[in-house]
């Protein structure tokens, strides 16, 4: 927002001094919120506040703030990161936003050696291929999880084991997904695990419920 409307938006106490759009702007990428801790040059302060911190108040009064004075930039700057989120990602982002081939070093835990067999690599090859199609999206499964939902629904009263399963699943994903737009600080695709993982078990339930009234109809 500070670059839409030319103006540094962000509390004094938050960063260096020197501060200004121009710096801002070199730093910041559509997609992530980290590089405008790591690029400034006037330097950010760590964002892992202790809940006393007064500073939380400062960032909470300047946001509010921001937003009912530009409100259209606010909506535009949500709307792009919810185009990332939810659709496609360009293949000129980092493929780390879909998928990370690597296997991260955790405090003192023994090294793991990366996997080099064939299954794997031939796994990463599709991946790469397909990271910048909607087989990486979140709004099929999203859709997918909305029909699971009304199909348990309507079923609640023939197979209340499965289909309130499938609601409680169901629900779950999507009130997990729907503040996202405005609260996720990142188009990284680990911010959608649940309702994706709670799309497929929840259809899984709705499809075992069919399956069990088809064959019923056909017995009788």
């Amino acid at each position: 927002m500070s670059v839409d409307v030319g103006e540094v938006l962000l509390p004094p106490n938050t960063h260096g001094p020197g501060l200004d759009v121009e710096d801002i702007r070199q730093a910041v990428d559509p997609y992530t919120n980290t590089t405008l801790f790591s690029r400034t040059h006037a330097g950010m302060k760590s964002p892992f506040l202790s809940p006393e911190s007064p500073l939380n108040a400062e960032i909470l009064n300047a946001w509010g703030g921001a937003i009912v004075r530009y409100p259209s930039a606010y909506l535009a700057h949500r709307w792009q990161l919810t185009k990332g989120l939810f659709g496609t990602r360009p293949r000129s982002w980092p493929h780390d936003l879909v998928y990370v081939d690597d296997v991260p070093q955790v405090l003192t835990n023994p090294p793991v050696d990366r996997n080099h067999g064939k299954l794997h690599l031939a796994s990463i090859r599709a991946f790469e291929a397909l990271r910048d199609t909607f087989a990486f999206c979140a709004w099929p499964y999203l859709l997918l999880l909305m029909c699971a939902i009304v199909t348990a629904w309507l079923a609640r009263k023939h197979d209340r084991r499965y289909s309130y399963a499938s609601l409680a699943i169901g629900v779950s994903g999507l009130l997990y997904a729907l503040p996202l737009p405005f609260v996720a600080p990142s188009a990284e695709i680990r911010y959608l695990t649940w309702p994706c993982f709670a799309a497929i078990v929840s259809a899984a339930f709705s499809g075992r419920f069919i399956f069990l009234a088809n064959s019923r109809t056909e017995q009788n």
